[in-house]
């Protein structure tokens, strides 16, 4: 028994001489721009060997010191948290603190595999076993920049708006990289921001708009305009066999539905293959071609580019619907409300009957639902309607009895 207990005494010594020299210290100061020590707060030690966000926590003294008394060896970022309010730790703690703060700064490679690949990454140090390492913090200026994004007169909204920051040699590092998107006016902001230089890069739909550079200044109020202009816009369509149709009606609506001025109905008749339109604000749009009672849905982005863009359409294929309204008696009834509805209820269509009781539509070749329409309601059924199926370039006719 004896001589158990003293093997099991050498196996914890030697366990805890090993572990004592895998690890090491890591020491430092944080100094505000000017020199001054930062006088309290907290500095957060994130490995880059797991796959998880892993992290060890020092508290800044008194005199801008922190101090890690043993750090597992290997790499790691040394990031400084912006605040330390009671407010910010009641809401997840210590831990939603440091996720907070880790967004605010990297953005989408706030993650071990993406902080790990930025090859020019600040505050990133190598802790060896036994090894007291110095590591010292200059805890800059942030700022805010703020701007909008506009094509015309009119802001767009919806745009990615990237900052990454400019290396020393120009070419954009990953150390600091922050999103937004514009809101329905076409403003952004960045709450805070580490002066520099930046390349800024717009996006719509995950399509590059814009790349430029802009520079933020730590001493004057940062606010970026961004310009889209205006663009022109080729529309094509064809019918259900890829034939070009030179007579339609078209319907064109910047797709936040807002921008009410830039809407565009035109009459297409001619020899071209397409219709031209021009001077629309950038964005994206939803086209609408109608032939008859056909349609034709799209969607395009507009923005810079070195070719017009193009929308092609193609109507799907239709069948005429003949519908005919008699009363008990068999005799047609005129300025009847009729309702045609797709089983999924939309589109709908509402139409009247003429002086001979009829109506005619064409429409998809596909189920509808067709019946009298309430008089109180114009989305309502009066009685139970009757369901259709239309063939293609078929005429289905159906018969309808005024109660």
């Amino acid at each position: 028994m004896r001589k158990i207990a003293v093997g099991l005494i050498l196996a914890l010594t030697l366990a805890v001489a090993k572990a004592g020299e895998a690890s090491g210290v890591l020491v430092g100061s944080v100094t505000m721009a000017d020199g001054r020590p930062v006088k309290s707060g907290r500095v957060v030690a994130i490995s880059l060997s797991g796959k998880r966000l892993v992290w060890h926590s020092a508290t800044i003294a008194a005199d801008g010191k922190y101090r890690f008394g043993a750090l597992p060896a290997g790499d790691y970022v040394i990031h400084l948290l912006r605040n330390g309010s009671s407010e910010k730790q009641a809401r997840g703690g210590l831990e939603g603190e440091i996720k907070r703060s880790l967004e605010a700064m990297f953005g989408d490679a706030a993650t071990v595999a993406a902080l790990a690949a930025i090859p020019d990454l600040q505050h990133r140090v190598t802790v060896k076993a036994g090894v007291v390492a110095q590591h010292d913090i200059r805890r800059p200026t942030y700022v805010s920049v703020s701007g909008r994004v506009r094509s015309g007169a009119d802001g767009v909204e919806g745009v990615e708006i990237s900052l990454v920051r400019l290396k020393s040699d120009g070419k954009p590092g990953w150390s600091i990289r922050r999103s937004r998107r514009t809101d329905d006016a076409g403003f952004f902001e960045f709450p805070s921001m580490e002066p520099g230089d930046y390349m800024i890069v717009c996006w719509l739909d995950s399509r590059k708009l814009l790349c430029g550079q802009t520079r933020i200044s730590p001493d004057k109020p940062n606010t970026l305009t961004v310009k889209l202009g205006c663009f022109g816009l080729r529309i094509r369509l064809l019918d259900a066999n890829g034939r070009v149709m030179t007579r339609f009606r078209v319907f064109v609506r910047h797709a936040s539905e807002r921008y009410v001025g830039t809407d565009c109905v035109a009459d297409f008749t001619g020899e071209d293959d397409s219709l031209m339109l021009s001077n629309l604000p950038a964005g994206r749009y939803v086209i609408q071609a109608f032939v008859n009672d056909a349609t034709a849905r799209g969607v395009v982005v507009l923005g810079p580019s070195s070719r017009l863009p193009t929308a092609t359409l193609k109507l799907v294929a239709t069948g005429t619907l003949a519908i005919r309204v008699r009363d008990t008696a068999g005799n047609p009834v005129e300025h009847v409300p009729i309702l045609v509805m797709h089983p999924s209820f939309k589109p709908n269509f509402g139409r009247y009957t003429d002086r001979s009781g009829e109506v005619r539509l064409v429409l998809t070749a596909q189920e509808w639902l067709v019946g009298l329409r309430s008089e109180t309601n114009p989305f309502l059924w009066r009685g139970k309607p009757k369901r259709v199926r239309l063939s293609a370039d078929e005429t289905t006719s159906v018969v309808l009895r005024v109660p």
